[in-house]
């Protein structure tokens, strides 16, 4: 039975106390005071309010889990030549009970870039047939792992699910942790990576109530404005317009508000003035705000705004350019992290390692043929050296390690050249 298995149940009743703390925590808030009012930072809160809300977040971290788990995962052997290796094989068939392969991928590289933490928790043989064999993995939810330290706070013991009212132990041994930089220490702070959104949460948080008062304003509108004769002052008098002639002249702007009536031109009589109750979007700012909190979450992740429809930024000229850099700039670097961590779970002491291609990648290959061009002309260099530095195995061949000079070149000292000009 897979380890998260258990998980298949209804828990709203194990939410209902949580939910009202923070119910009860919201209401004793002071919203009086000039100063912003700010939600913690934690986990939890980080799912519910930046993923699991906020536009931004979830399609920069979808992106990234989503290219991320498309490049492949292959073996290689001693000599450099990619081989097919039964390990990688069976978990890549069948990782857990559950999930295909891809979708464990995506499932912990998706923790991993909210949390800065990825778990993988590994089942291994115990017979003496399957004795030291990963029978199965599982990324694990990040966001209800707690690790455990060990003696004088070195290490970690253990690790512990821990969501409503199910606490799981798991061995050390038996979870790999993959985590960012972190810079806090003290009270546990260094047993985990920091997230990215950290450092953006605020900004998040202004976005999701740029949101809100979007919607606010929607709602709410009231009376977009006040229409009204210039000739007479709010007090009224003889020449006021009588209620019958205030709700002709409403029924008629509303006749000219239709959609029906788009670009058409409607008529007053009279010397007519307008007061303009409606606040746009623009007008408040949100949408500024909305801009800002998309650029903050693209920067925490090193990925270039052009790449999520920003206006300013995003025309399709330099897309080709944005997509590049997010490989060269996000995701490559992060996938060198997880290359360390598959390698350290299934490869042996035969020679063999994993590592991701990157070959097949469509933003790259503008690279491969300007390096093929650049190798093409470089005479002073070997074929098996050309061949390194295109990622590839050297050909066991004396051949393949000479230097192949071009026959036009000819030695200065034969081309009568005497160093005068």
């Amino acid at each position: 039975m897979a380890l998260l298995d258990f998980l298949k149940y209804d828990r709203k009743q194990s939410k209902i106390q949580e939910r009202l703390s923070k119910l009860l925590t919201a209401q004793l808030t002071h919203l009086g005071s000039n100063s912003a009012v700010w939600q913690s930072f934690d986990f939890e809160t980080l799912l519910e309010e930046a993923y699991q809300k906020n536009p931004d977040v979830y399609s920069v971290i979808n992106f990234l889990s989503s290219k991320m788990s498309s490049v492949p995962l292959c073996a290689y052997d001693a000599d450099g030549e990619k081989i097919e290796y039964e390990p990688l094989q069976r978990l890549m068939d069948q990782p857990n009970s559950y999930q295909s392969f891809n979708d464990f991928l995506t499932t912990l590289y998706s923790n991993y870039l909210l949390t800065g933490n990825g778990y993988v928790y590994c089942e291994k043989g115990q017979t003496p047939v399957t004795e030291g064999r990963v029978l199965l993995v599982e990324a694990l939810p990040s966001v209800y792992i707690e690790a455990i330290s060990g003696n004088n706070g070195r290490g970690v013991s253990e690790y512990r699910f821990t969501e409503g009212y199910i606490n799981t132990k798991m061995d050390a041994d038996n979870v790999i942790h993959v985590k960012n930089v972190q810079m806090a220490f003290g009270s546990g702070e260094q047993l985990y990576g920091q997230s990215p959104l950290q450092a953006a949460f605020k900004s998040i948080q202004t976005s999701n109530s740029g949101y809100d008062s979007q919607k606010t304003s929607m709602d709410n509108q009231g009376a977009a404005g006040i229409l009204f004769n210039k000739g007479i002052d709010f007090a009224g008098g003889k020449d006021a317009w009588s209620p019958d002639e205030i709700n002709q002249m409403r029924h008629e702007v509303k006749k000219v508000r239709k959609k029906t009536n788009a670009n058409s031109i409607g008529v007053g009589v009279g010397d007519l003035g307008y007061i303009n109750f409606g606040i746009t979007p623009v007008d408040m700012g949100i949408m500024e705000v909305l801009d800002l909190s998309l650029s903050d979450v693209c920067n925490a992740y090193n990925l270039p705004v052009g790449l999520f429809n920003n206006n300013e930024s995003s025309t399709f000229s330099n897309q080709e350019q944005y997509r590049k850099q997010a490989y060269t700039d996000s995701i490559l670097p992060t996938l060198g992290k997880f290359e360390h961590t598959f390698n350290k779970l299934l490869s042996n002491n035969d020679g063999v390692y994993l590592k991701f291609d990157t070959s097949e990648v469509e933003e790259l290959q503008a690279d491969r043929k300007e390096q093929v061009s650049a190798l093409s002309g470089a005479y002073w260099m070997t074929p098996n050296e050309k061949r390194e530095m295109m990622g590839l195995a050297a050909i066991d061949d004396a051949d393949m390690n000479q230097v192949y000079v071009p026959s036009t070149l000819t030695p200065i000292d034969l081309s009568g050249f005497d160093g005068q000009e």
